[in-house]
């Protein structure tokens, strides 16, 4: 399983303000899953299932699908 965490870090260190500076953690959380969510819909033919739930997703993802 990998963490929606490490696709949420994954994804903020190419962030190059930080909008969420003033946000609670349970806001910033929504958004980050609401934006993975966005992009899912995008990633055409991936490799591995990206089924998930509100914490992992059900499969190791490789560098390529994070």
């Amino acid at each position: 399983m990998t963490s929606l965490q490490k696709v949420y870090d994954a994804f903020l260190v190419k962030m190059l303000e930080d909008e969420w500076v003033e946000w609670e953690e349970e806001e910033v959380n929504e958004d980050l899953y609401n934006l993975l969510e966005g992009a899912l819909a995008w990633f055409k033919f991936p490799r591995k299932s990206l089924e998930h739930d509100t914490e992992n997703f059900f499969e190791d993802l490789d560098n390529e699908e994070i």
